[in-house]
């Protein structure tokens, strides 16, 4: 028997699912030894009904808000140790105390050698993590060239991208996780969206756990085949983004106007039920889009598109760079530290709750002592 690991997977692989197998393989070998049988919901927006019914389930840092929570989420099969965010814990209804953070913030204390002083961060580059479903469009690399930042791919090694970001200047974050990772890392970072497809949710249910300001920047269109892309995502996907969307750093901001309105309108979208001609109509059109639409248009643009491609990609360069000039956001140290020794607490109390019996006695210090070095 075992505890496997439940999260998103997708091909090719995204940075931050892939975290999953680098944070809990690390800090909680007990899973693959224990005698109990269940799932681990760690990193992810992955508090719903994907979540398989038949076993225990341990929630450790997961968040919700894409997709209707699991039935049953508030009986005795669910385990929730701890929520990302103060908004998942309003949607599951479960005490504000289990809304710690994104679990993600443990690799500060399984990669310490990756900490940088500010001094040494100085000198690093400014990175662009865009998200998984547009950052094989090429438009990325000509803005990304011409504004002199270096453009970081979501699908690489994780581990790779994991150095990357620790050792930059600053952080323009389309992906979440290259946020959340910089921020653990005590590197400035800065939200931007390219599609709809942003969620607005997620984003503010994390900064929120740590009184962090959030505000996004909507960018324009990199090249022709993203802007068919959002025009295609606009007539059908769900959209997720709240533009003008803006919190400050103060604890209050969790019952604020914008943030009741948020959570309302979310809880709303996820009661009400979509009817199954509407849910084949979009899993169709995103299937024709992704296997013959943006192929197609992937062809076309080195050659018939060009021209309106580098205009578009030098105006993308121009947002970038106005972006890199600026400072971006970052956690105070003393709640990130505080943030992480309650992820710690709670790492050891699941640690002794699935361990085998000649090791209930494990500590909290032996989550520091597993550091790893990769």
């Amino acid at each position: 028997m075992a505890i496997t690991l439940h999260y998103y997977r997708s091909n090719p692989p995204n940075f931050g699912d892939e975290l999953n197998t680098l944070v809990w393989r690390s800090l909680l070998p007990e899973l693959e030894t224990t005698a109990r049988e269940g799932v681990l919901a760690g990193i992810g927006t992955i508090l719903d009904r994907s979540i398989p019914h038949d076993r225990e389930v341990f929630v450790m840092g997961s968040g919700a808000g894409l997709a209707p929570l699991p039935p049953d989420v508030k009986s005795g099969r669910f385990h929730l140790v701890a929520v990302r965010g103060p908004l998942t814990a309003e949607l599951a209804g479960v005490p504000a105390e289990l809304a710690v953070t994104d679990p993600a913030l443990l690799l500060r204390v399984i990669y310490p050698q990756l900490l940088l002083s500010p001094r040494t961060r100085v000198a690093g580059k400014t990175l662009f993590v865009p998200h998984l479903t547009t950052a094989k469009d090429r438009g990325w690399h000509r803005a990304c060239a011409l504004a002199g930042i270096e453009l970081v791919d979501p699908s690489q090694d994780c581990v790779s991208i994991l150095k990357k970001i620790a050792s930059a200047r600053l952080v323009i974050a389309e992906a979440m996780h290259a946020a959340i990772v910089a921020d653990a890392f005590r590197v400035p970072w800065i939200a931007v969206a390219s599609t709809r497809h942003f969620s607005t949710f997620k984003w503010v249910d994390w900064a929120l756990s740590l009184q962090v300001p959030f505000t996004s920047t909507v960018l324009p269109a990199v090249s022709i085949r993203h802007k068919c892309q959002r025009a295609w995502l606009s007539l059908f996907a769900q959209r997720c983004l709240v533009e003008g969307m803006n919190i400050g750093s103060d604890e209050a901001e969790v019952r604020s106007e914008a943030v009741t309105a948020l959570l309302r309108d979310t809880a709303r979208k996820l009661e009400s039920r979509e009817s199954d001609t509407s849910l084949w109509l979009r899993m169709k059109a995103a299937a024709f889009h992704k296997r013959i639409v943006d192929p197609f248009l992937a062809q076309l643009s080195p050659w018939v598109l060009r021209i309106f491609d580098a205009r578009m990609a030098r105006r993308m360069a121009g947002v970038l760079s106005d972006l890199a000039a600026t400072s971006g956001h970052l956690s105070c140290d003393e709640l990130s530290a505080a943030r992480l020794e309650k992820l710690l607490e709670r790492v050891a109390w699941l640690r002794n709750r699935i361990a085998p019996a000649e090791s209930q006695g494990a500590q909290v210090g032996d989550a520091r002592g597993r550091t790893s070095t990769r």
